[in-house]
């Protein structure tokens, strides 16, 4: 908040007021305190370009900016500043051309053509939607107000020493030896009309046909122009509309035109003026979006703020302000042109004009120690309802024959009747006697419209009050109205169909007709509860003289009928005592209590402060390194997986009643309610989990609590890299594929048991049926022959069985999963060997190891099946006395040797019935290499190899 000079209660016809001055230094934050140029962007940030940079302030702080783009803005380079026709900034240097930067901070540099190779040096800045126009010491140049465009020269001749526009024309004054005032039509860029001007340092254009030459001074362009002298102001520098008038503002300071010609000074105020002052000469100015004027200044630059309250102490800059400092004020009274200003216990004082002091009243031991009220009336001032004081000093004192108790309360009714509220009675004054009209005890008093007088109960300590009175002069009669809760009531204000109340409780409001009360208390965390004054204004408003500020209240208002002022408002006063409280000729309120006399303008009250949505200033990601990482401003935050912290800060450019200005915050999802009402301006949520959330953040007022729109941003927090879309994406593909290779495994599986089940039936049909056959045909025989001795015939019924035994055995051999490992096809091949060499002279030598690697069962049967048919042949063919088998495994290859020493065969040669053919289609079954080595008289020798498959031991959900 800047520094409060002051206030001007301007509100007549001709005038620009109220307002409240405020001034802006380095004390407040700014980089250097001679400000050149000024600009509100649209986002509400005000630009500030000043010797030593370029200087963002947002009410509340400033953000200094050295450099943009790589340039220095430090040594005064930054000399025009114009918004751009969205949220960003033009800034003018004086020697290195434009810079443009955008509401999202990015910088473009706009290169200036030069004419004859010259550097550049800007003179004057124009922004007119959709155009923005540059000024330089040899032309005029145009280019898009967005940025989006080429730079154009609009003419080459000349230095532009000023810009304006009217609503048919572009103004520029241009100096190529004389100044010229140019017209130019600012789409077609005709010129319109050209004339010989002064050579002014700014267009202060009043309208199409005249300019301004100083404040007190106008050239009509109908007429020849007129020579510049020094009068009583000099030429403007700047000049801008504000207020229904004309802002002419240079070295002597800054003045407001009206229509008709009448000036006012704005700046120095009329008290400070002084040749030479720094704050004194205007070098640009600017009217906010609120209305206000900003005057940039040698000094710092300056708000005249006509949303602000405009109040000060009463007697400010004289004595009667330090003679109050002391002071707790107890009754306020203007007389005639004098005012009255009762204490506790600390005497009586009336005080004229700010040209005299405060002069003390003596006053006699029986009126009083304290001044509990001051009456006008028409011989003087009325104190305590006993002493009548007049400028001269005391003038009579009532004859009560000491039955009379002090008049905490008094009060001249419309009638004119003057009542007094005492701890004897109420009592009316007549001539100058009171008479007690009503017995008890009391304090507060009011009149209403039908002439009935309210009464509160005389505050003691530790007894509140328990009721309200009511007296009806006309019948003389005293109704109590009971208080809903035990109060002490302080103050009465008498309003159309209701009562106010100010008490120890808050503000209650009574409905007489109907009996119903009802208890208003603000909201605001900083407001006093305990209403000591009451009175209203001109607009129907009641303000309250509480125990911390002041309190304005709005009867026809709901949520927001309190607005809270205090010191942040410029109150030197915020403690107020009971009933001290008047109206002086002008409309204005006047407030005692500790230490003084406050003045309110209540007009100035009217305007609530313009409420918007914030601006967010950053947004970060902390990281479990616990370093921050900046997150672009967008509307959708994207909060990566490693995030440990999400923090985002933002502020609300604001210059009106800034000091009441508040935040809350929310994160839908995460926080159930607002978070905040206080000056927060950032938020930091740690370890959010994935998902999607909307942020919401409010600005609002303190003094009225009143809320705006809330900034809101989606906040996505992505999920870690397993718990993405993509990932899960994946692992369903996978999962997919996985299930339905298992499922094409299964079927494989399935349909190889179901072969395998064939093959099975074909070996039973095959081994089985012509043995059973061969047994069932001997049993028949046997049957048909009746008993039979017959021993042989037996015994190939019993060999028959056994091989079909034999054979059986083998088919569950081939099955049995528990018998797949090489050393378990050794051992079979070992029976088999045995079995059908058992009734021959031939010994067969096994060369096989105990190998316990798995076989697949095709193999072992295939393998079985090929053995016995090559031990068949040898049996039948080879007349062999000695075979040898081998079984080996090496390199994922599995084999067999078989040899014997029989009469061998010619390889070469047909062999018909001799067995080979029946190897090799084995072999070629098994996809495996056989190879047979034999000669005539030397033996036979058989190799098989082939490729050793595992069982599917690792699906055994397979079997």
């Amino acid at each position: 908040m800047g520094l409060l000079l002051g206030s001007a209660a301007l509100a007549s016809a001709g005038q620009p007021g109220p307002y409240a001055i405020h001034q802006y230094g380095i004390e407040q934050g700014l980089s250097h305190n001679a400000v050149l140029a000024l600009a509100q962007d649209g986002q509400g940030f005000v630009w500030l370009a000043t010797q030593d940079g370029l200087d963002r302030f947002d009410g509340r702080q400033v953000e200094p900016f050295d450099e943009l783009a790589g340039r220095s803005l430090r040594g005064g380079a930054v000399r025009f500043l114009q918004h751009d026709d969205g949220d960003g900034l033009w800034i003018g240097l004086l020697n290195d051309g434009l810079l443009h930067r955008q509401a999202g901070g990015q910088v473009a540099w706009a290169d200036l053509p030069a004419v004859d190779e010259k550097p550049v040096t800007l003179t004057a800045m124009l922004a007119d939607s959709p155009w923005l126009w540059v000024g330089s010491t040899d032309s005029l140049l145009r280019l898009p107000l967005n940025g989006e465009g080429p730079i154009e020269r609009v003419l080459s001749a000349g230095e532009v020493r000023a810009l304006a526009r009217s609503d048919t024309a572009l103004w520029v004054l241009l100096r190529d030896g004389d100044c010229r005032l140019l017209r130019i039509d600012p789409m077609n860029l005709q010129r319109l009309d050209e004339r010989v001007a002064p050579c002014l340092g700014s267009l202060s254009l009043l309208d199409d046909e005249r300019l301004a030459m100083a404040a007190d001074r106008v050239w009509s362009l109908d007429q020849p122009p007129p020579a510049i002298e020094r009068d009583a102001t000099a030429p403007p520098l700047v000049s801008l509309n504000w207020r229904d008038g004309t802002v002419l503002g240079g070295v002597d300071g800054a003045f407001w035109r009206d229509r008709s010609g009448a000036s006012v000074r704005l700046w120095p105020p009329a008290q400070r003026v002084r040749t030479g002052r720094p704050d004194e000469s205007v070098l640009a100015a600017l009217v906010d979006r609120d209305d206000a004027l900003w005057l940039a200044t040698y000094g710092g630059v300056i708000r005249l703020d006509p949303g602000a309250l405009i109040q000060h102490r009463l007697g400010d800059g004289t004595g009667l302000a330090q003679a109050l400092v002391d002071r707790h004020v107890a009754a306020l009274l203007q007389h005639d042109q004098d005012w009255w200003i009762g204490s506790f216990g600390d005497g009586l004082l009336r005080w004229t004009d700010v040209s005299m002091p405060a002069m003390e009243t003596e006053v006699p031991a029986d009126c009083g120690e304290l001044d509990w009220s001051l009456l006008e009336h028409p011989e003087g001032v009325l104190r305590n309802g006993r002493c009548l004081f007049d400028a001269r000093g005391l003038r009579w004192q009532i004859d009560d024959d000491g039955d009379a108790a002090i008049a905490r309360g008094a009060l001249q009714a419309a009638d004119g009747r003057i009542w007094l509220a005492s701890g004897s009675g109420l009592r009316q004054l007549q001539q100058r006697r009171s008479v007690v009209v009503a017995h008890g005890a009391f304090e507060a008093i009011a009149e209403d419209g039908q002439g009935q007088l309210w009464l509160g109960k005389e505050i003691v300590p530790d007894q509140r009050g328990q009721a309200l009175w009511r007296y009806d002069p006309d019948q003389d009669h005293l109704h109590a109205f009971a208080l809903p809760q035990p109060a002490d009531v302080y103050d009465l204000l008498a309003v159309g169909e209701q009562v106010w109340i100010a008490s120890s409780l808050g503000l209650y409001a009574l409905d007489p007709a109907r009996q119903q009360w009802q208890l208003h208390l603000p909201r605001q965390q900083r407001a006093g509860h305990v209403i000591y004054s009451l009175i209203s204004d001109a607009n129907g408003l009641l303000w309250l003289g509480t125990n911390r500020g002041l309190l304005r209240f709005d009867p026809a208002a709901d949520e927001t009928a309190f607005t809270h002022y205090d010191q942040r408002d410029g109150l030197t006063v915020t403690e107020f005592n009971r009933r001290s409280r008047a109206h002086d000729k002008q409309g204005r309120l006047l407030f005692g209590g500790a230490g003084g006399v406050i003045v309110i303008d209540p007009a100035s009250a009217l305007r609530a402060p313009a409420l918007r949505a914030p601006q967010l200033l950053a947004i970060g990601s902390i990281d479990g390194q616990g370093r921050t990482h900046d997150l672009p401003l967008s509307d959708q935050i994207k909060v990566g997986a490693d995030s440990v912290a999400l923090t985002m800060a933002w502020t609300t450019p604001q210059f009106d009643r800034v000091q009441h200005l508040q935040h809350r915050y929310r994160l839908h999802g995460i926080d159930p309610d607002w978070v905040g009402g206080s000056e927060l301006d950032s938020a930091r949520y740690p370890r959010l989990p994935p998902g999607q959330y909307r942020f919401a953040v409010q600005a609002g007022d303190s003094a009225s609590g009143r809320w705006g729109p809330a900034l809101e941003r989606e906040v996505r927090v992505l999920p870690p890299w397993y718990r993405q879309g993509w990932f899960l994406l994946l692992c369903a593909v996978l999962l997919l594929a996985t299930a339905t290779l298992i499922y094409r495994l299964r079927i494989a599986h399935l349909l190889a048991l179901e072969r395998v089940r064939l093959r099975i039936a074909a070996d039973l049909h095959d081994e089985l049926g012509s043995e059973l056959a061969a047994i069932g045909m001997s049993a028949d025989l046997l049957h048909r022959r009746g008993p039979s001795t017959d021993p042989d015939r037996l015994t190939e019924l019993a060999d028959a069985a056994r091989r079909a035994s034999e054979s059986v055995r083998d088919v569950v051999w081939y099955v049995n999963p528990d018998k797949d490992s090489l050393a378990d096809l050794g051992l079979r091949l070992q029976v088999l060997a045995q079995r059908l060499f058992a009734e021959s002279k031939l010994s067969v030598d096994n060369g096989w190891r105990d190998d316990p690697r798995p076989l697949a069962m095709q193999q072992r049967r295939d393998l079985h099946l090929f053995c016995r048919e090559a031990f068949t042949n040898i049996l039948r063919h080879a007349a062999a006395t000695r075979v040898e088998l081998r079984l080996w495994q090496r390199d994922g290859e599995l084999g067999i040797d078989l040899s014997d020493d029989g009469c061998g065969f010619d390889p070469g040669a047909p062999q018909a019935g001799s067995g080979v053919d029946g190897l090799r289609r084995r072999a070629q079954a098994l996809a495996a290499e056989l190879q047979i080595d034999s000669a005539i008289g030397q033996g036979t020798r058989i190799r098989l190899r082939m490729t050793h498959r595992r069982p599917a031991r690792w699906l055994p959900w397979l079997r």
